[in-house]
């Protein structure tokens, strides 16, 4: 009777030591970037540069108009304690960082500027000058020193063409996602396409995007929420 007591005993200890060795998920908060995937309560997201994925076990955000998206999420990470079992991470914010995920964007080019392909061709065929008309009262050879101006690349006075180069600035989204107010000067922008903020209605906001003065018009290249 001893003996089975004893060991009983032994066996309990032995089974609260293998308990206490296990080891427990060790946690830590990360900023991570990749590709939004999964469906609702049951997220992945996909690293940069890597064939490593998160499980997304909770998020205090809306991750749902986010998928497929490319994003920063910022949340607690834990690394799993079992081999074969994926990383998880519990999301506190979020921020697009594009529309389409890197590898859908390699896949998938966007399209050209018109404007920047026109200058880059080889096939663009030269302005033409325009011959000056000789001026009443002047010699022929006053007539041929006159410079030679390309008529279609000359600006109109006072007039600025408008920017194709994207910059970057901070404001925010209209309650409607088809506007956008800058902070710097308080100047109202109409969003030429306004499915690139959807989801950001009334969010503050960084955009890069290509500004059109002329007409007050934006056009968003890329998104991201403003600290």
């Amino acid at each position: 009777m001893k003996n089975i007591f004893l060991l009983v005993v032994a066996s309990v200890l032995l089974l609260t030591f293998g308990l206490a060795q296990t080891p427990s998920p060790a946690t830590t908060s990360a900023s991570i970037k990749g590709c939004l995937g999964g469906t609702d309560g049951a997220y992945t997201v996909a690293l940069d540069g890597s064939t490593k994925s998160f499980k997304i076990t909770a998020s205090t955000v809306d991750l749902k108009p986010h998928i497929g998206h490319q994003v920063e999420l910022i949340g607690q990470t834990s690394t799993a304690a079992i081999s074969g079992t994926p990383d998880t991470v519990s999301v506190t914010a979020v921020a697009m960082i594009s529309e389409h995920c890197a590898t859908a964007s390699a896949s998938n080019p966007p399209a050209a500027d018109p404007a920047a392909a026109a200058l880059s061709s080889p096939a663009s065929a030269p302005v033409a000058a325009t011959a000056p008309e000789p001026v009443v009262g002047t010699t022929p050879a006053e007539t041929a020193a006159t410079p030679v101006l390309a008529s279609a690349t000359t600006p109109l006075p006072n007039t600025a063409p408008p920017s194709l180069k994207a910059v970057k600035v901070i404001g925010k989204v209209g309650d409607d996602g088809k506007t956008f107010v800058g902070d710097k000067d308080g100047k109202s922008w109409t969003v030429t396409n306004p499915e690139a903020v959807k989801g950001h209605e009334g969010h503050h906001v960084t955009l890069t995007a290509q500004l059109d003065a002329a007409k007050s018009e934006v056009h968003v290249v890329s998104l991201k929420m403003a600290k």
